[in-house]
């Protein structure tokens, strides 16, 4: 039948139409690019082109600081008479170290009797032995004991004394019933001999101070840890006294 060989004919025509089409060049490249747009579509976030929202950490940072330290009693240079009482005295300060566990800002606790972490969200302003140099600095300027001055670096001045300090423990005790911060620190003092440059060793001692507080929170532990170093400083200051009056005579 005519019709139907017509139909038959058109329905090949139209079917060849298509695999043509296929063949040609504009019609291939567009099927090209969608691929390649769906494959950057994939890949994009896999590579981090693509900004996923993040929640923001917030570190929050503490510092020590220097405490008021009240004049101690002196018998023999009472009240003002104490504060004039200078040595022919240079003391160089040497920067402080620190055991390895301490170096850096982190904040160390102790959980268990023997293991100490470090709090992530909570970090020191400063490495603590150095604001715990600044620190002792401030209280021997203030002290007003060096006539011949208070120096941070050697700067061609030949000191009289040297004076080492070294940070072997500071961290919080979040014990169960044991709540405090706990403060360790290595004093050595040096007397310099001005034609030789031999330094000897006549002053060593590992001060360690518990104070305690009132919880395990970190705002607790850095009160406890500044009274700590007031602690500290009460008893270095009659060790440093005597060293050094001992070591000029008077």
């Amino acid at each position: 039948m005519p019709g139907t060989r017509e139909s038959s004919r058109t329905g090949r025509r139209g079917l060849g139409w298509g695999f043509q089409e296929w063949g040609n060049p504009c019609v291939f490249l567009v099927f090209r690019l969608a691929a390649v747009f769906l494959a950057l579509v994939v890949l994009l976030p896999a590579t981090g082109c693509v900004r996923i929202p993040r929640e923001r950490l917030e570190i929050r940072r503490y510092s020590l600081d220097a405490p008021t330290i009240p004049e101690p009693p002196d018998t023999e240079y009472p009240g003002a008479a104490a504060r004039a009482s200078v040595l022919p005295v240079r003391v160089l300060l040497s920067p402080f170290t620190a055991d390895a566990r301490q170096r850096g800002e982190r904040m160390l606790f102790r959980a268990e009797e023997n293991r100490l972490e470090y709090y992530y969200y909570h970090r020191w302003i400063a490495s603590p032995e150095r604001m715990i140099e600044d620190i002792l600095d401030t209280e021997i300027a203030e002290w007003g004991i060096c006539g011949n001055g208070l120096h941070r670096a050697e700067a061609g001045l030949i000191p009289t004394h040297e004076v080492l300090g070294r940070l072997t423990a500071l961290y919080a005790d979040n014990r169960k019933n044991a709540y405090a911060a706990v403060l360790e620190v290595a004093l050595t003092v040096m007397r310099v001999d001005p034609l030789t440059m031999e330094k000897t060793i006549v002053f060593q001692k590992t001060y360690t101070v518990t104070e305690p507080r009132k919880n395990n929170r970190v705002d607790s532990f850095v009160q406890s840890a500044n009274r700590a170093v007031e602690r500290w400083l009460i008893e270095v200051r009659p060790d440093l006294d005597g060293v050094l009056r001992g070591n000029t005579g008077r």
